[in-house]
């Protein structure tokens, strides 16, 4: 079993927090709730997101953001693949917010090699990843979503998202082929900000984190991803709450495996700790975080982890920095 770390014992060598690289990162409910979703057999789905605040919920009120996925399949020519949108996803979200962080930094056409990068993976990716990665975009660009958020604007004062049914990536795919009529490679040609990226943008409800938190340090798995995310979430959400970086502040997760759906013992124990000399995922993470500075150490006791926030990173986000959304205007033929 690995030794409980002690908070403060880690020093970090590597770059300052402040001179990361950032990437935009929604902190809204959507985001943080969305992205575990099955639609129909068309690749269609109505659902709401429960954003009513706790002063409410104590009242008895019930706010909701309500939210359509709409398949575009048939009206939309695309290599052959089944591009019904199946569900969202932490490992869609991940290939999801991959893109945006590479069309925040100005790349409007990305190949699946960069996002592959961008997700964490290391070399080149194998044929089964790039089909995964492929058929993940074709569905997004394939399919459409329209945000409804009229109650939450007017119950929290915030900006009404008003779209209509839009792609949830707007692009297309690019194909380049060899001389005998082969696909050599794809890349994406993405037209203006991801539609979940707007609406958090649009509400106020964006931050920034470091693009190396994207990158996931092992495999690249649903599972993986679905930590590192909700790792993230709560992260940034004790962030946005503290804004004096001489208090210390640590922050405390409470059944993690519980989140994670891990029941077994010996599964919890392997999760939390590790197993037979292998360090487990989540302390694969929790080191990387601490590597970057984004927070300083951690400490985890039977099912609690305390993680120690950095008081740099408190400092900033106080500043509120300003971000807007990137447009472009699309091509008149394609």
């Amino acid at each position: 079993m690995v030794k409980d770390i002690e908070l403060l014992d880690t020093k970090n060598n590597g770059n300052e927090y402040s001179l990361l690289k950032k990437m935009s990162y929604p902190v809204d409910k959507p985001a943080r709730c969305g992205w575990d979703v099955e639609m129909d057999s068309n690749g269609n789905r109505d659902y709401n997101i429960n954003v009513t605040s706790r002063e409410d919920r104590k009242l008895g009120k019930k706010v909701l953001v309500r939210i359509q996925v709409r398949s575009l399949f048939s009206n939309y020519e695309l290599e052959p693949v089944d591009c019904y949108l199946a569900r969202l996803d932490p490992i869609r979200k991940l290939v999801y917010y991959a893109v945006h962080a590479l069309f925040e930094q100005g790349y409007d056409e990305i190949s699946i090699q960069q996002i592959y990068e961008a997700m964490g993976g290391k070399g080149k990716p194998n044929s089964m990843q790039i089909t995964k990665i492929h058929q993940y975009i074709c569905e997004f660009i394939s399919s459409a979503v329209k945000i409804d958020n009229r109650e939450e604007a007017l119950a929290y004062n915030r900006k009404t998202f008003n779209e209509d049914l839009t792609r949830v990536i707007e692009g297309r795919l690019k194909t380049e082929r060899r001389a005998n009529g082969s696909i050599k490679r794809f890349k994406l040609l993405v037209y203006e900000t991801p539609v979940f990226f707007r609406y958090a943008f649009e509400t106020k409800q964006i931050t920034t984190i470091p693009y190396e938190l994207l990158a996931l340090p092992m495999s690249i798995t649903a599972f993986l991803a679905k930590l590192n995310f909700y790792l993230i979430d709560q992260i940034e959400f004790r962030y946005k709450r503290y804004y004096d970086p001489n208090v210390y502040n640590v922050l405390r997760i409470d059944n993690l495996c519980g989140y994670m759906d891990i029941t077994d013992r010996r599964d919890k124990s392997a999760f939390l700790h590790g197993s037979h000399g292998k360090q487990s995922p989540l302390i694969t993470l929790l080191e990387k975080y601490v590597s970057i500075k984004y927070i300083l150490g951690y400490k985890i006791e039977k099912n609690i982890i305390t993680l120690e926030l950095n008081p740099e990173i408190i400092a900033i986000k106080a500043q509120k920095p300003k971000t807007e959304v990137k447009k472009k205007i699309k091509p008149k033929s394609r």
